[in-house]
């Protein structure tokens, strides 16, 4: 990944590092007395890691966080 700026009038290019990691699993399910619907939940973890040196200075920004999600299905 690369990022322009412009920076005092002049075009820099920051050489930065950005990497992610994530898990995610999830599930749906259905009664027989009604087939066609079905019912899932997923839930997830995310983190992320950017680094960036900048005009003497270190920025490093970690973030982390759960996500779930929940949701019905109609097959016809």
């Amino acid at each position: 990944m690369v990022d322009l700026e412009m920076y005092d009038g002049e075009l820099t290019i920051l050489d930065d590092d950005l990497w992610s990691l994530g898990a995610f699993i999830g599930a749906e399910w259905s009664w027989s007395e009604i087939p066609e619907l079905g019912f899932n939940f997923d839930i997830g973890y995310n983190y992320i890691n950017y680094e960036e040196d900048f005009d003497g200075y270190k920025v490093e920004i970690d973030l982390a966080g759960i996500a779930a999600t929940f949701g019905i299905h109609y097959y016809f």
